[in-house]
Formats: structure tokens, C-alpha cells, sequence
């Protein structure tokens, strides 16, 4: 795969994701927040649109996303998200998303 697919993708994700209206909840107080992907973690964020992806490109992500790998070199320090399989992986990435007032605005994806 190649770089501006995944991001070409991830954005397609995002916009699935958002279309089903995800609740997010504080995690102190339990309160709900807007329905939608904006108030979601980055971690979160990614899983709900992995999940929308795998559903629509079957053989190109169901099964071969995986969250939060411990790098080879230091396994103290986690990758956000590896494509493909164990000891294998097309790709590694770590996920920025940036937010303003609960909307997606930019996501920084390095390889």
C-alpha cells in the first residue's frame, strides 16, 4: 500500500465512522459528548475507522490492522497502528489527529 492510499482511505474511514454517530463518554464523569468522531481519542478515532474501512475493503484491512504494537528496537514505546501481519507489516504509522471544537480538522499520518 502506499502512503497517500492509506491517507486517501483513513479520510473515506473518517467519514463512515462519523456517518454513525459515535458516543464518546467522559471518562471521569461518565457524561456523553456530541454524537460523531470529533470528540473521540486518537486511539479510538483510528479503531472506529478501521472498523468502517474493514467493512467495505474487506481483504485489504479486515484482520490486518492491529493498535498500539510494541516496536521491535524498544518495546517500551508503542507503534499507533501496523498494517499487515506480526513481523511482517506493510506499513507502521503513528496518528496525529488534530481537533478544534470537537471537528476533525487534520490528521498527520508518518511512516
Amino acid at each position: 500500500m502506499f502512503l497517500q492510499e492509506i491517507v486517501n482511505d483513513y479520510a473515506l474511514g473518517l467519514e463512515l465512522a462519523d456517518k454513525k454517530y459515535p458516543q464518546a463518554f467522559n471518562q471521569r464523569t461518565k457524561e456523553s459528548y456530541q454524537q460523531g468522531i470529533g470528540p473521540h481519542s486518537e486511539a479510538d478515532t483510528s479503531f472506529l475507522v478501521y472498523q468502517a474501512l474493514s467493512e467495505i475493503y474487506l481483504d485489504k484491512y479486515r484482520d490486518r490492522v492491529h493498535f498500539n504494537i510494541s516496536y521491535v528496537s524498544n518495546k517500551r514505546q508503542k507503534c499507533d497502528l501496523c498494517i499487515g501481519e506480526k513481523d511482517a507489516w506493510n506499513g507502521l504509522s503513528k496518528l496525529k489527529c488534530f481537533a478544534l471544537w470537537g471537528i476533525m480538522e487534520k490528521l498527520m499520518i508518518t511512516f
